[in-house]
């Protein structure tokens, strides 16, 4: 008498990302979908030149940001291409956190002198590919918006967006 046994093997339920990129011309290749202008109480302004943008001005904060719907409660990942960070300040996810938080992005802990991404030691002109997640809170819910304190020097090449799930798969055998 034969007998048939199933077995269900489940993998961990881990984050991760959902769907494609969410940005448009996250690559930077032109200025088309992103506002580099001197907006929300900055006066210094990131510059763009062949795909990179630039700040350089530490008389006071910049912005950019690109319109886009996001939704309270989902969580997003944001990837960001950097090299040559001064150490000093933070590049944020503004107002994007629970309650309106900034979510930090960049900062000296993150990427410390000499490393990649810095503007020092053998990490000097090497990019740093970023990584952050944050649930969305109920502010900046029609824009993508990057901040750096006024201290900060930097270029970044790309912005990427994504929207983070949890990983429900099976895997069933007999």
């Amino acid at each position: 008498m034969a007998k048939n046994i199933s077995i269900e093997l489940l993998q961990n339920r881990e984050k991760v990302r959902v769907g494609s990129q969410l940005l448009t011309n996250y690559h930077l290749t032109t200025t088309t979908d992103w506002d580099f202008s001197a907006q929300f109480g900055c006066t210094a302004v990131y510059t763009y030149a062949s795909g990179v943008v630039t700040k350089s001005d530490v008389s006071d904060c910049a912005r950019f940001h690109q319109d886009i719907t996001l939704t309270e409660g989902f969580e997003y990942e944001c990837e960001i291409a950097i090299k040559n960070y001064n150490g000093s300040g933070s590049i944020l996810i503004a107002n994007h956190g629970t309650a309106g938080a900034n979510v930090v992005a960049v900062n000296s802990t993150i990427i410390p002198a000499g490393a990649k991404g810095s503007d020092s030691g053998s990490g000097a002109g090497q990019y740093a590919y970023v990584k952050t997640r944050w649930v969305q809170g109920n502010t900046q819910l029609d824009k993508l918006m990057i901040y750096s304190n006024a201290s900060v020097e930097c270029q970044i090449s790309y912005v990427r967006l994504y929207r983070v799930g949890t990983n429900k798969s099976s895997v069933f055998g007999t």
